[in-house]
């Protein structure tokens, strides 16, 4: 398979990622957050707040995303191994770190002192380790590039 055809597909993934990623941040979290709002009318005040605070959670996952479709467009164009795609990577990591940071401060500020039910921290912890997880495979992933690129362009100059 070429370059252009495994692009193509990275790419495919990357718009399934992105719609998922709306309808969860566009659709899911909002139903869930007005029915939150019902359930527990005491601090019904957090309404828009965490709603908000969720929303920019959705938005660094967004951006990592979009980090993503650019490495594919250079994969596309065979530049697998270059300075752009370990700094991509990077870029990545550090907003999926972000995303998980922020996951875990919002169930340390708000689910662990109420003591919520176990079903409404998976919500946040499910995520929080999610990305901390594709974070970290994203900055290992950098290192090893950065090696390859450094390789490759060695073995340019020697030719």
């Amino acid at each position: 398979m070429n370059h252009r055809k495994i692009s193509a597909l990275l790419l495919a993934a990357g718009a399934i990622a992105i719609a998922g990623v709306l309808w969860v941040f566009g659709l899911a979290v909002p139903a869930a957050a007005d029915r939150c709002q019902r359930l527990f009318s005491g601090v019904s005040w957090l309404y828009w707040p965490a709603l908000v605070y969720v929303w920019a959670v959705g938005v660094l996952m967004l951006c990592a995303i979009l980090q993503y479709m650019r490495i594919c467009l250079r994969i596309g164009r065979d530049r697998s191994f270059c300075a752009a795609n370990v700094a991509g990577l990077r870029s990545i990591a550090r907003l999926l770190f972000a995303a998980s940071a922020m996951c875990l401060a919002a169930l340390a500020a708000v689910f662990l002192p109420n003591m919520a039910p176990g079903l409404w921290c998976a919500f946040v912890i499910l995520p929080a380790m999610a990305s901390g997880a594709m974070a970290s495979l994203a900055l290992a992933l950098s290192w090893l590039l950065a090696r390859a690129a450094q390789l490759q362009e060695d073995s340019e100059l020697t030719i």
